[in-house]
């Protein structure tokens, strides 16, 4: 299982060592490219440089703490665009970030990532802790790239650890 405690680590990471956001750009330009430009790409017109940036990163860590638990597979369009389109809908019609949290929460094995983006919105919200407050659309997009995210990733076999 994937721990808050590792998404953490791979954002301090990044944020001590701008090298190794470059290096898990092209790791996964080079295994899945459609990934990053479907989740990201479709939402950049919407979102401050700011909060495009962070949500970026944290695609980023996302994709490497996945990786140490799974064999990532290549993705296809469609199967992207489609649990992409599923999870707008479910959060459209809940209406509400925190109750699609909750639920995704009650739904997927890796509950530390849906724990982690709601902690991200959280912390981003708290005005004292950030300087970068995101806007309700931003908030939605990144609950919805980053649960996205974690459906598609954790849909990928799981590596055998036991080795």
């Amino acid at each position: 299982m994937i721990s808050v405690a590792d998404f953490q680590k791979i954002m301090d990471q990044f944020s001590d060592s701008p090298a190794t956001v470059d290096k898990a750009i092209f790791k996964i330009e080079k295994e899945n490219e459609v990934l990053m430009d479907i989740l990201l790409g479709t939402h950049a017109e919407f979102l401050s440089d700011d909060e495009m940036d962070f949500l970026v990163l944290c695609f980023l860590s996302f994709y490497m703490a996945y990786t140490k638990e799974y064999q990532i597979k290549t993705f296809e369009e469609n199967e992207i665009s489609d649990v992409e389109e599923s999870t707008w809908g479910r959060l459209n019609q809940l209406k509400n970030v925190d109750k699609a949290l909750d639920l995704y929460y009650d739904e997927l094995e890796e509950k530390d990532s849906i724990e982690f983006v709601g902690l991200l919105v959280m912390e981003i919200e708290d005005e004292e802790a950030k300087e970068m407050v995101l806007s309700d659309v931003a908030k939605q997009i990144f609950v919805t790239v980053l649960i996205s995210s974690c459906i598609l990733l954790s849909s990928s076999p799981k590596l055998d650890l036991k080795k």
